[in-house]
């Protein structure tokens, strides 16, 4: 009886031990398919994608209001040439979900060594404020042969991991101008030329430069609301923005 007894005891134990055990498994399935975690388990935020691509940075912000979050990824292009971003030209998705979500960089033309800021938008998705998300996410862009255009298209995937903070407007688009339509602006040491579209980091100090073709001379800076000039006398100055609009430089 004593044997029976034990036996059933151990029947039992291993039974609901395998059943703890599968309901362990699954929670964590759970948990991983969602894509995020609790700030217990908080980490550096990270991004990665190639050598020759560097991810700089990753902004990741929800709004709960909206029903919405949204991802800003830094990246650096380091090819030696310039590249270009169709359409569409980010797409992430969250832990093991299989939803796509699509976004736009800027600038659509960028000179090598130039930094690139692309935003994503995720709807439908907003994790708590200080929860971990992981995405995954592929970049696309095109390198023009010397032949000329269109390019070939490449696309290069990464991942990245990052703590989730409260929205506020994170980046801005600033359309640089000059008065002449020639010559270009440098941003950072890069230059662009006129009425090219690039995203500035809010609240970010960037050194900008007026760059007049021969026969034209730097006047001075005008900027929209939300973008504020250092020194809108000096051809080198510093530019601050909390607001997408215009930067031109004036030429005479």
């Amino acid at each position: 009886m004593r044997e029976l007894k034990a036996q059933s005891a151990v029947e039992f134990l291993t039974t609901y031990a395998w059943a703890l055990t599968i309901v362990v498994i699954f929670v964590a399935f759970v948990i991983a398919a969602v894509g995020f975690r609790s700030p217990t388990s908080f980490t550096t935020s990270s991004c990665y994608l190639t050598a020759t691509v560097p991810c700089q940075e990753l902004l990741f912000q929800t709004r709960p209001s909206m029903s919405e979050s949204y991802a800003t990824l830094v990246f650096i292009n380091g090819l030696g040439t310039a590249i270009t971003f169709p359409q569409n030209s980010v797409s992430m998705q969250v832990g093991f979900s299989s939803i796509e979500y699509y976004g736009t960089c800027l600038p659509a033309d960028a000179p090598a060594d130039s930094t690139v800021i692309c935003n994503v938008t995720l709807p439908g998705f907003s994790p708590d404020v200080g929860a971990e998300v992981d995405t995954k996410f592929t970049l696309s862009y095109g390198i023009c042969d010397p032949s000329g255009c269109p390019p070939s298209i490449y696309n290069t995937s990464g991942d990245s991991t990052g703590t989730v903070s409260s929205y506020s407007a994170a980046t801005s688009v600033v359309d640089l101008q000059t008065s002449t339509g020639t010559g270009s602006i440098a941003v950072s040491g890069v230059a662009y030329p006129s009425n090219t579209y690039i995203r500035f980091i809010n609240g970010i100090s960037y050194q900008v430069d007026a760059l007049p073709t021969s026969g034209n001379v730097f006047s001075t800076w005008a900027g929209s609301p939300g973008i504020a000039v250092a020194n809108t006398v000096s051809a080198v100055t510093n530019v601050t923005t909390s607001a997408s609009g215009s930067l031109i430089a004036t030429f005479t």
